[in-house]
């Protein structure tokens, strides 16, 4: 199954939390949270650290101890376990999906969008369907299309080197991809919009999302 984790960053307004969760995660994910100038992004990056430990936790694995490999496109992997994994995050939100499968994830803050940003990215009929709307209603739907397109890209491996332009998603009731063989499953956040691709439809209902109380379970 795949299932999905998500965790609020005001967790860490708790500095007790903070540091120990700093303690807790690998050299690697310390060191690349610590990088950002930000606190905020400190945080985000933080926040999927404890995401992936506690996802791999429950398959029997650790983030501070797994073998780490990175793919064509800097997608990290977790050698010879047979794990499958993608990270996300967008203002206070993190996320992390796991899977028996490839899997991509993206979660985005729903703000105002321009004809601009929606003629970029969007093919035609997807630009007419969105300019049809108005207002939140537009700036929603313009998500759900952009997280569709991102979680396939991270899917693929490729990021933002494959135009998403070159991808055309089918509105409906359920969103889907044209003419590719994977499944979305849409969740939401306060305020955001969030998509999880995968080649396999055995999503988890809902997302889970972390308390400060899971992550004192889990050990730190």
């Amino acid at each position: 199954m795949t299932v999905t984790y998500v965790m609020h960053t005001d967790i860490f307004r708790d500095s007790r939390i903070y540091s120990a969760c700093l303690e807790r995660v690998s050299e690697r994910r310390r060191k690349k949270a610590l990088s950002y100038v930000f606190e905020k992004d400190r945080r985000l990056s933080l926040a999927a650290g404890i995401l992936m430990d506690h996802g791999l936790k429950k398959l029997g694995l650790s983030e501070k101890y797994a073998d780490f490999g990175f793919g064509e496109n800097e997608k990290p992997f977790i050698r010879d376990s047979g794990v499958f994994f993608n990270a996300s995050h967008s203002g206070k939100f993190a996320l992390c999906s796991f899977s028996e499968s490839e899997v991509g994830a993206d979660i985005e803050v729903i703000t105002d969008v321009s004809d601009e940003l929606i003629e970029s990215v969007c093919v035609k009929s997807e630009e007419e369907h969105i300019k049809g709307l108005y207002g939140a209603q537009r700036s929603r739907e313009f998500f759900r299309l952009w997280t569709a397109k991102e979680s396939y890209m991270k899917f693929l491996g490729t990021g933002l080197s494959l135009p998403p332009k070159q991808i055309e998603l089918v509105f409906g009731g359920v969103i889907s991809i044209k003419n590719a063989p994977v499944f979305l499953k849409e969740y939401s956040a306060e305020g955001c919009c969030v998509t999880v691709c995968s080649g396999k439809n055995d999503f988890a209902v809902n997302m889970v999302q972390l308390s400060a109380g899971d992550i004192f379970r889990d050990g730190i």
